[in-house]
């Protein structure tokens, strides 16, 4: 014990004996911990973004639909209608943790604008309780949400832009009604609005009951589909609340059959496999950064090695074993990871700090006339980060873990050297 006291209070004299090398290596970790901090922060700050976008805009959290229409979904049939909807809506609020449901009505629709014309989804919606589930009277950057007269639409801004209209433009849009039969309607643009979300804001419309009426012959007692939002707290990750849904999904399953019931992380599930392919990728920087890192550590104790071969030497005569010298450089090589992942951590925990409560401006950054698409995430508004305690704690692990590792192999070679050796360099 005493011995090893002895072993540590070298370990820690010997550390700055070379300062500007020291440093440099201290910096080379403690730079390649913060980046990684603050890279998995902006990338969990965007992905919960995007899963939070498509809770809040597109189709909420749960969905639901009857089976023969989830048979049929990729045609967008205007058939297979929801029995009794305002029973079943009542049936789904009693599950806990249910903010609002409400019901829609997808169709595919081309929308026409002088000689410019686009083809996408549009949806009925029932323009006071959709509130309940979609934050989209938010996201009005122009005109204002649907009011119920009849003959109007909501744009999104991208969509807005590639027509070349803005609020108060008429627009033709062309359906076909649940007869099967074409029809055309012209239709004012009540408002545009701007979700980040890329499918709503490049090829998405939504429609009252009232106009739907007379476009699609869909009477406000008829719905395709239900949407149910879930309470989803601040500070719950992106795989909690996911985890979390699939069980209030898997209550509702045995209770709602002849239905097909659908969590927006099932839907969605390309989305999802990006995030976690994004999450791969941080994990193999971050053995990239402490492989650059592990050179340098290395370099530094062989250098240390060769300086001090005399001392070693010197050692080795005062009866200092082969493992005690070994532990010595390595102990030094440890003390240098520790520090730099200390300094890296609190580096990194400023940078995020930054990114979860102020964000980047991506408007004042360029990015305002630029599509979610061309990105494939969001780049309007304000993106921000996201805290993850674990990748702390592996950041640290990982680098300490490098350092001692990166520093025990080339002290092997001094404890290698004969007393006859080391002194030959003096």
């Amino acid at each position: 014990m005493k011995e090893s006291k002895v072993i540590f209070i070298m370990a820690l004299r010997n550390l700055f004996r070379h300062k500007r090398r020291t440093i440099l290596t201290l910096v080379t970790i403690a730079v390649g911990v913060a980046v990684f901090l603050w890279a998995d922060g902006i990338y969990r700050g965007m992905h919960r973004q995007m899963a939070e976008n498509l809770v809040r805009y597109a189709e909420g959290t749960i969905f639901l639909t009857t089976q023969e229409y989830a048979d049929h979904e990729q045609a967008f049939p205007l058939r297979y209608f929801l029995e009794e909807p305002e029973v079943l809506g009542k049936r789904v609020r009693g599950f806990r943790g249910v903010e609002g449901a409400v019901f829609r009505v997808p169709f595919v629709m081309e929308v026409l604008y002088g000689e410019k014309s686009f083809h996408g989804i549009g949806y009925v919606i029932d323009f006071q309780k959709d509130r309940e589930v979609s934050d989209l009277p938010k996201a009005m950057v122009k005109g204002e949400y649907l009011q119920g007269m009849g003959n109007e639409v909501l744009l999104g801004v991208d969509l807005a832009r590639g027509l070349g209209v803005d609020v108060g433009d008429e627009v033709m849009v062309v359906v076909q009604t649940k007869y099967g039969t074409l029809n055309a309607l012209s239709l004012m643009v009540k408002g545009i609005y701007r979700t980040t979300h890329p499918a709503l804001d490049e090829s998405t419309i939504y429609i009252s009951y009232e106009t739907a009426k007379e476009l699609l012959a869909i009477e406000p007692e008829e719905a395709l589909s239900l949407h149910i939002r879930i309470h989803w707290p601040k500070g719950e990750s992106v795989e909690h609340y996911t985890k979390r849904i699939e069980k209030i999904k898997d209550e509702m399953v045995p209770l709602l059959s002849g239905y097909r019931v659908q969590s927006f992380s099932e839907k969605y599930a390309e989305v999802f496999a990006l995030m976690k392919a994004d999450e791969s990728f941080m994990y193999i920087m971050l053995g990239v950064i402490f492989l650059i890192s592990a050179v340098g550590i290395t370099n530094t104790i062989l250098m240390a090695i060769h300086e001090r071969m005399k001392e070693i030497g010197v050692m080795r005569a005062m009866g200092f074993r082969p493992r005690e010298i070994r532990l010595l450089f390595t102990l030094e090589g440890t003390m240098v990871g520790i520090m730099g992942a200390l300094i890296g951590i609190v580096l990194g925990a400023l940078l995020n700090a930054y990114q979860v409560y102020v964000g980047y401006d991506m408007q004042a950054m360029g990015f305002g006339d630029v599509s979610g698409s061309d990105f494939g995430f969001p780049v309007w508004g304000v993106i921000y980060g996201d805290w993850n305690p674990i990748a702390f704690v592996i950041a640290f692990v990982f680098a300490v873990s490098m350092s001692t590792v990166a520093a025990f192999f080339p002290s092997r070679h001094a404890t290698r050297l004969s007393v006859t050796e080391c002194l030959r360099f003096v």
